[in-house]
């Protein structure tokens, strides 16, 4: 079962399975996907000036 949350004007479905994670676990999701972030903004190449 989803619960529904509003924020702003969105709908934001949070599935049961995230609901009964402990504290840790959602920390560690969260340093997982941080981790994941960074590595992936370092191939987003450098904007250059001639191009704007």
């Amino acid at each position: 079962m989803k619960k529904q949350y509003m924020e702003d004007d969105r709908i934001i479905e949070i599935s049961e399975e995230v609901r009964n994670m402990s504290e840790e676990e959602i920390d560690r999701r969260i340093a997982i996907f941080e981790a994941e972030a960074r590595k992936e903004a370092e191939n987003i190449p450098k904007p250059s000036l001639l191009a704007i």
